[in-house]
């Protein structure tokens, strides 16, 4: 589960969470350029990209 908005000060950020009993790989993708992030297991993550 994901969501991502810009903030006031013009920053992007993505907040994920990671439901499952073990490790999920994801992409965060922005434009043209992305990122692996790995989410250890029940544990939710924000990324703030400047």
């Amino acid at each position: 589960m994901a969501t991502a908005f810009e903030n006031i000060n013009g920053e992007t950020v993505a907040v994920m969470m990671n439901e499952n009993d073990s490790i999920e790989e994801v992409s965060l993708s922005l434009g043209g350029d992305s990122m692996m992030l790995v989410l250890p297991e029940r544990s939710i993550a924000t990324v703030i990209i400047h």
